[in-house]
């Protein structure tokens, strides 16, 4: 691992904007991801039992979405904190 502060250049033709500064990019992923938060709140529970279509897959609840995103962000910080750390 290069560190926290490593440029990030990708691949060309892939669409993705160069991010100089991790920090910058850590940054607007923990801002969307607290607003996202703020929008889970607010689903009353009476719609958490809403299925869900994504694509050709099997529908799910909303409650399974917001909680298998919960698992998928808690392994990426887990993954920032580890790399932050050591």
């Amino acid at each position: 691992m290069c560190g926290l502060h490593a440029a990030i250049t990708p691949q060309p033709n892939c669409g993705l904007l160069q991010m100089t500064d991790v920090l910058e990019l850590v940054e607007v992923w923990t801002l969307l991801n607290r607003q996202l938060s703020q929008t889970l709140r607010r689903i009353p529970a009476s719609a958490l039992q809403v299925p869900c279509r994504i694509g050709s897959d099997e529908p799910v609840t909303l409650a399974f979405l917001a909680q298998d995103y919960l698992s998928h962000l808690r392994r990426h910080l887990k993954q920032i904190t580890e790399r932050t750390t050591a």
